[in-house]
């Protein structure tokens, strides 16, 4: 397989993968770009286009016959009126922040949708919130990483894969923290200010 094939092929794995999974299966490119294998820039365009598809179409399913499918669970429509009042009075915000709350992705777009968003805004949030995440998981793993761990001893592969668990471990934790105050609005910041 030619060099240009086999580059060709990871961006299309990239790309595919962020549809599906995208914080693992981009702090591993980014782990690539670190070690110079993958270049930065094709790794943020291709990332940031596969997270905005994956979300989109979440989004624009949950506007159509998918809502209605999920309306017949109580349980469904009941775990998901938190989170819809919460996206209909933040809705900017909550559509830029759910690219940095993993496992709160599909949970948010679908509240989106619910919450009646509009699909030109959550588009427009959602692609550049998508870009800025890219750009931003790629920095930290593939050159803040390797700008400071050496200095602690830690090199080679260490230097991108130390800051890549300890960006999956805190956007984790970001969606914990989101996720409690999603269950009991009464602790959110945003309930003290009331």
């Amino acid at each position: 397989m030619s060099a240009d094939l086999m580059g060709a092929t990871a961006y299309l794995a990239l790309f595919l993968g962020t549809i599906v999974e995208g914080d693992v299966v981009l702090a591993g490119a980014a782990a690539l770009v670190g070690r110079n294998v993958l270049d930065p820039f094709l790794v943020s365009a291709f990332a940031a286009l596969g997270a905005t598809t994956g979300d989109q179409l979440y989004f624009y399913a949950f506007r159509g016959r998918l809502r209605r499918w999920l309306d017949r669970s109580p349980r469904i429509v009941r775990r998901g009126r938190a989170l819809t009042r919460r996206v209909r009075a933040h809705q900017v915000t909550m559509v830029f922040a759910m690219r940095f709350l993993p496992g709160l992705r599909v949970a948010i777009s679908a509240a989106a949708a619910y919450a009646a968003v509009p699909p030109a805004v959550f588009s427009v949030v959602n692609a550049v919130s998508s870009a800025v995440w890219a750009a931003a998981v790629v920095t930290v793993i593939a050159y803040v990483g390797p700008a400071w761990l050496p200095r602690l001893g830690l090199s080679g592969w260490w230097a991108v894969i130390v800051p890549a668990i300890i960006t999956l471990v805190g956007l984790r934790w970001l969606s914990r923290v989101e996720e409690r105050d999603i269950e009991d609005p009464a602790a959110s910041p945003d309930a003290a200010r009331s």
